[in-house]
Parts: structure tokens; C-alpha cells; sequence
């Protein structure tokens, strides 16, 4: 057991990617220029942690484009925190793109926070059933069930008010996330 243990851990902590030589340096130099020896050090072994710790704290202080690029890259791997980073930096300027990656961090993961950012945002952008869907998904034993179970019932809410104006479709793919009982799990 404490060898599969530690073959884990060390599988985990050198688990790397690939990321474009000039990204590295721009990533290298801004961990430098914090007096990050440790991160820099795992910058040059390519870390995603230290990659996207790199990438986070450079979208608070210098320009944002190298450190987009690093968190897409990331992304793509399937990286949860960079997904869930992603959709927060796009999700007013662009929310298509946001919620992308918010879906994508949902379904990778089945993590609440990214079910309920990604039924928030098809919400607000007027797509009532996957909205539903991914509100009702938040598992109950998340930290976001609270916040998603009231999203949720305002979402209901609103679909009762334009009901007049929803088709049919709409209608019947709403069905499988709906309620007979408003008092079903808390919903």
C-alpha cells in the first residue's frame, strides 16, 4: 500500500505538458521576477500546478494574453482549475467561451461550483433547459447545493412566467429536470 502510495504522489507531482519554449520563458521570468525559486524550478520541469499557479498570478499583474494561453493549453489537457479559471476570465466579455469551459470542468468533473457557473451562464444566455440540467445535476453534498437549489426555483420561476411563449420542444426537453413536488430533494 505505501509503495503504491508514493508511486501515486510521484506520478502526480512530475505529471507534465508541453507548453510552447516562449510561454516557459515568459512564465520562468515572471516567477522570477516574485522570487519563486521553487516554482521556477518546477516551471522547468514543465508542472502543470506550477504552470497554471504561474499563469493565475500572472493574469493578475502583467499582461494577460501569455497567461491565457497557458490556462488553454492546460484546459485542453482537461486541467479542472484552469477550466474553472478560464470560464471565470471569460465570463462577461465572451460567456459562449465561458461557458465552454465551465461545461467542460461540469462534465469532466461533476464538481457543483462548475455545474452551477455553467447553468448560471446558459441561463443568461436564454438556454432555459441546460440550464435546468445543470442546476438540478449539483451534487447535494456540494458547496454550491445552497446556491444552485435558489438558481434553480428562480429559473423554474421564470419558465412558469414564459410558458405562454415556450414552445413545445422547449417543453418537453425541460421534462426530465423538472419536479412533481417542489419539496423533492430540497428542490
Amino acid at each position: 500500500m505505501w509503495i503504491s502510495l508514493v508511486g501515486l504522489l510521484l506520478l502526480v507531482c512530475v505529471y507534465s505538458i508541453d507548453v510552447p519554449e516562449n510561454l516557459l520563458e515568459q512564465a520562468i521570468a515572471f516567477a522570477q521576477s516574485q522570487n519563486e525559486a521553487e516554482i521556477v524550478d518546477q516551471l522547468q520541469q514543465h508542472s502543470i500546478h506550477a504552470l497554471h499557479h504561474t499563469a493565475r498570478a500572472m493574469m493578475q499583474q502583467t499582461n494577460r494574453e501569455p497567461a491565457l494561453q497557458i490556462l488553454h493549453i492546460l484546459a485542453e489537457d482537461d486541467h479542472f482549475p484552469s477550466q474553472m479559471a478560464l470560464g471565470s476570465a471569460y465570463a462577461e466579455a465572451a460567456p459562449q467561451l465561458a461557458i465552454k469551459y465551465f461545461v467542460d470542468a461540469a462534465e469532466a468533473t461533476g464538481n457543483g461550483g462548475a455545474m452551477y457557473n455553467a447553468g448560471k451562464m446558459l441561463y443568461e444566455q436564454g438556454d432555459l433547459v441546460k440550464a435546468l440540467a445543470y442546476l438540478r445535476a449539483v451534487p447535494e453534498d456540494s458547496a454550491s447545493i445552497a446556491t444552485a437549489t435558489h438558481a434553480y426555483q428562480l429559473v423554474s420561476t421564470d419558465v412558469r412566467q414564459q410558458l405562454p411563449r415556450i414552445g413545445l420542444q422547449q417543453i418537453v426537453d425541460m421534462f426530465p429536470y423538472a419536479s412533481w413536488n417542489d419539496n423533492d430533494k430540497g428542490w
